[in-house]
């Protein structure tokens, strides 16, 4: 039995539906026509770290630990990266069981791991030692050149043209690995990724949109035609994507309601009238990043340069770190960037908190209950908000935050900085949904319609590909999408 599984990180199932109708997407129609295709939820919250890693494992972020890209120190009110990597991966169970597996550019896997064949973790290509074993990386530079993944800073830094330009070599370079692995080797099991998130969070065109669409369904065929008609299929994205309306202020929001307080006003007249005119941090660090200027700076000039900057320079929001927030009158805070999340001032857990134990409840109803009322030019906003335990289970819930939420399937974005108002123009004219898609084909597949599927069963349905059990702790179920024995 073999199989190949290709990620799409953030491909949205409308606009597969919409390509596949107009005739856009003639890879997509003719795995769908003969295969299963549904919607795949991700997780909460719906961003390539947790979904990912939730891919990989079968299991819940509360049983591996990861919720976000960042997690509070210990101790403290500030975040830090986490480490991204999980263990108990499908490719290690495989491997394990004595199956041959590729495991080439798929995120949040540096470093390889010895498998029972290749790894080649770091999709940016920006470490060192990424590949297993490690004499394939000076075979690969032999036969194809120095391959450019496209080391691309963050998509809202450069312009849409440098954007699309850094993303299509990037695509170029993995598929051309890709379809050199699979030649040269024969696999039971093989996963790699390609990515159209960036082009969603950049992109507000829906025709350009749909043209990325189609070029990915292009780079499929190319993968597809180094595999023969024994080999199962299985297509699919860590979540959607789609266009933003507003951004929403969470701490601006608890402060209104009084649920945070601050020592002092963040912002000055003088610093308003200057942003106002269009001199603020963003804009300079933008300009700099732009004409690609920034490396040489940060060589040139001292590093207390930057702190002068940082402390002079007005911002059109101060970040959540900068902020003098007076802890001993604040009972909710929002401290995580990326996510709706509300974390309560819990004494004996936070540095400084002031919410009794006995009143943790209460205050975090309380905080749930404001959520819901919010309101946009007098519109009642959908608001999905949830505490933590009705999410996840496992032995790191007390990781996660306390409240979740998630405003209109992620049209509101939510920001932790402070700023004069509650919503503003987004940044960004699009961002996440929680739904990705779901798509398989092949010879042990049968004709239908996926239901209910959920990022934590596509280990479980590899498992069974394979004739294999699902182990205790994984999460997921069995997708039904096999033909009768």
């Amino acid at each position: 039995m073999k199989l190949i599984v290709i990620g799409i990180d953030g491909a949205d199932p409308s606009y597969i539906e919409k390509g596949v109708r107009e005739g856009k997407l003639p890879t997509f129609k003719k795995l769908i026509e003969r295969g299963c295709y549904g919607k795949l939820k991700s997780t909460m919250p719906p961003l390539s770290v947790p979904a990912w890693q939730c891919i990989y494992t079968g299991k819940n972020p509360g049983k591996i630990g990861i919720f976000n890209f960042v997690e509070l120190k210990e101790d403290s009110y500030e975040y830090d990266l986490i480490d991204w990597k999980v263990k108990d991966s499908i490719w290690q169970i495989l491997s394990r069981r004595g199956k041959k597996v590729a495991i080439i550019n798929n995120y949040f896997t540096y470093p390889p791991d010895k498998v029972n064949g290749v790894m080649i973790s770091a999709i940016d290509n920006i470490k060192e030692n990424c590949y297993y074993p490690k004499e394939l990386e000076k075979e690969i530079e032999n036969k194809l050149g120095k391959l450019d993944f496209g080391i691309i800073p963050p998509y809202y830094a450069i312009s849409k043209k440098q954007l699309t330009k850094l993303t299509e070599e990037m695509l170029n370079s993995s598929v051309k690995l890709i379809r050199y692995i699979l030649k040269k080797e024969k696999f039971d099991f093989f996963i790699t990724t390609l990515d159209i998130d960036r082009l969603h969070h950049l992109i507000d065109d829906e025709k350009e949109i749909k043209t990325w669409y189609s070029k990915i369904d292009s780079l499929v065929n190319e993968i597809l035609q180094c595999i023969d008609e024994k080999t199962n299929i299985i297509l699919l994205s860590d979540h959607g994507g789609g266009k933003m309306k507003k951004e929403f202020y969470t701490n601006e929001f608890l402060k209104k309601e009084g649920f945070l307080n601050l020592k002092r006003k963040y912002s000055k007249k003088f610093d308003s009238f200057l942003i106002k005119i269009g001199f603020s941090m963003e804009n300079i660090l933008k300009i700099i990043q732009t004409i690609k200027i920034d490396r040489v700076l940060m060589k040139i000039l001292p590093h207390n340069v930057w702190d002068i900057a940082k402390e002079k320079v007005p911002r059109k929001d101060s970040p959540f770190g900068d902020a003098e927030i007076n802890w001993f009158k604040t009972r909710a805070f929002s401290p995580y960037p990326s996510i709706g999340a509300v974390q309560i001032n819990l004494a004996g857990r936070e540095p400084q908190g002031i919410v009794n134990e006995s009143d943790y409840g209460r205050v975090r109803d309380e905080v749930i209950a404001k959520l819901k009322t919010v309101t946009i030019n007098g519109q009642k906003i959908k608001m999905d908000v949830y505490k933590r335990e009705e999410i996840y289970k496992g032995p790191y819930i007390e990781k996660a935050p306390d409240i979740l939420f998630v405003m209109d399937d992620w049209q509101y974005f939510p920001k932790i900085s402070f700023s004069d108002k509650l919503f503003k123009e987004p940044r960004d004219p699009g961002h996440h949904r929680l739904y990705g898609f779901f798509l398989a084909a092949g010879p042990n597949i049968k004709k239908c319609q996926v239901e209910n599927a959920e990022v934590t069963d596509i280990v479980p349905t590899i498992l069974k590909i394979f004739g294999m059990k699902k182990e205790k702790e994984m999460d997921g179920k069995i997708l039904s999408i096999f033909k009768k024995k």
